[in-house]
């Protein structure tokens, strides 16, 4: 399911001369494997006066909800400089059946800081320690993936770590298109598509290098004109089949 953690945080990347004063969303997310509903998510993301806050909740539906007994629930904040979202605390709270797990890091220094985590990856014997050198100016999974959005024309790149791994998350833009989305009753989108790639670092244990996507697209759109684009959908190929995200927000203020 981490993938599908980066997937919902992609719902908050694409920014164009976005106006931080004051911005309050609600969001929805259903996704599907090979047609199976696999999991959804709820969110919302909240600016004043450039000061940010995030909180998304995901759980595993449909059949999957039966065996998987998943919920993960991410929260972070920080504040916009330059339209760039930079991290104060970063949250990351699991749950599977009676596992449960949980990662607190502070960006407030030069190095991330894990300030708490369970289970603790420096006792992981699957995962070789990481180098502090390209631990430098990386960011939060969030944060990160927002500000892949800055130049409004999907080509920056992010440095990212979450606690576990480091790895680049690369954005190139590949053209309009008009899309419809049946799920929400939504037909003839106008979005811009774009092509991702995870580039794995550091940090990652062998099933997961073997395991995890590296490669997908993602469709943005704006619904009204608060200069906020958000993700509408995203097709990845995975090896367990092809996984599709769809997105729905609405404006609270």
């Amino acid at each position: 399911m981490h993938f599908f953690l980066i997937i919902i945080s992609i719902f908050f990347i694409y920014f164009q001369s976005l106006n931080a004063e004051k911005i309050e969303k609600e969001i929805k997310v259903i996704s599907y494997i090979n047609g199976l509903s696999l999991a959804e998510a709820t969110g919302r993301i909240k600016i004043v006066d450039y000061l940010y806050n995030i909180n998304l909740k995901a759980n595993a539906s449909g059949i999957f909800s039966l065996f998987l007994e998943w919920q993960q629930e991410v929260e972070t904040n920080g504040i916009i400089k330059n339209r760039m979202f930079k991290t104060y605390v970063y949250e990351s709270n699991d749950k599977r059946g009676k596992k449960r797990g949980h990662m607190k890091l502070s960006f407030l220094n030069i190095l991330p800081e894990i300030l708490s985590a369970n289970p603790d990856p420096s006792n992981d014997d699957r995962r070789k320690i990481i180098d502090k050198k390209i631990l430098l100016q990386s960011i939060d999974p969030v944060a990160g993936i927002i500000n892949l959005g800055k130049n409004s024309d999907c080509n920056q790149n992010s440095k990212i770590f979450d606690g576990k791994r480091r790895y680049d998350l690369i954005i190139k833009f590949v053209g309009e298109e008009e899309i419809e989305i049946k799920e929400f009753n939504k037909k003839k989108i106008k979005a811009i598509k774009c092509e991702f790639e995870i580039k794995k670092l550091a940090g990652y244990t062998k099933k997961e290098i073997a395991k995890y996507p590296s490669k997908g697209f993602i469709w943005f759109s704006s619904s009204n004109n608060d200069n906020l684009f958000l993700p509408v959908k995203v097709l990845i190929r995975t090896t367990w089949g092809k996984f599709i995200c769809y997105f729905e927000e609405r404006s609270i203020l």
